[in-house]
């Protein structure tokens, strides 16, 4: 749409200069008359604007667009164990959650089927290449999904439909520039995750505004939560578990830990 504003704005200054340029300057037409034919040539390609915004708006009636898509990039550290796509994994691994809200569906009589996650590198391909030639991450059904890799450059989702088949405008698009390659200097640690094997809780040191904490198995299970900033874990075998915290910033942080209890 800021491609096709541009380009009418182009050409009628183009076209006003073409007809100053070869316009006599003794022209017996009064000035109203004379700027009349590049205003006319302006208002013909105005005219197909409107009719392409119609034709644009009646589409995302028929095909809605998903909305708030989000990208968050979750970095496991060298040595640190995490969880990713349902699975226990150990760093250094990149690990992205994409999420976003169902398109209002009340205004359109498609199905709606699932949808595709695009992808470009640059902002060449972003502004130069259509949506839907975009590369195509995943496809899927669900809102909210998780995958083992990291992506830099320009995310978006689109909806897919049937009866009748069609695809959606890209939603508002996520960026991002930068994938972490090593440890750096802002990697070290300033947090702690500990069992206290008098309590039998374990507890999130240095963190702040901890939003939730999630106890994993080495096999990637689910096995505990809490919303605290520790959690009690006296039932638990010993063993080695995985622990996630994630900030009420976004902010994930995970790490391996070992529950070893003498009786």
């Amino acid at each position: 749409m800021k491609r096709l504003y541009h380009f009418l704005v182009t050409s009628y200054k183009l076209r006003v200069t073409s007809y100053k340029l070869h316009t006599p300057q003794t022209s017996h037409l009064s000035p109203q008359t004379s700027y009349l034919t590049p205003l006319t040539s302006y208002l013909i390609p105005l005219f197909a604007f409107c009719i392409f915004s119609a034709g644009a708006q009646n589409e995302n009636v028929q095909f809605p667009v998903p909305q708030n898509f989000q990208m968050s990039l979750h970095y496991i550290m060298l040595g640190d164990w995490g969880v990713c796509e349902g699975e226990a994994v150990v760093g250094p691994y990149f690990c992205t959650t994409f999420q976003w809200n169902e398109p209002d569906l009340s205004e359109t009589e498609s199905q709606l089927v699932g949808y595709n996650i695009y992808y470009y590198e640059t902002m060449e391909e972003l502004t130069e290449i259509p949506f839907s030639e975009g590369n195509i991450i995943v496809q899927t059904v669900s809102t909210n999904l998780t995958v083992g890799n990291g992506f830099v450059g320009y995310t978006w989702v689109t909806a897919v439909y049937s009866e009748p088949d069609g695809e959606s405008a890209p939603s508002n698009v996520a960026k991002n520039f930068d994938l972490p390659l090593g440890i750096k200097n802002n990697e070290i640690k300033t947090h702690s995750i500990v069992y206290n094997s008098q309590m039998k809780t374990i507890e999130i040191i240095g963190v702040e505004n901890i939003a939730s904490i999630n106890v994993f198995g080495i096999d990637g299970r689910l096995i505990s939560a809490s919303e605290l900033n520790s959690i009690d874990v006296k039932y638990l075998p010993n063993g080695v578990y995985i622990i996630k915290v994630t900030t009420k910033t976004g902010k994930i942080i995970s790490d391996k830990l070992i529950i070893e209890n003498y009786r």
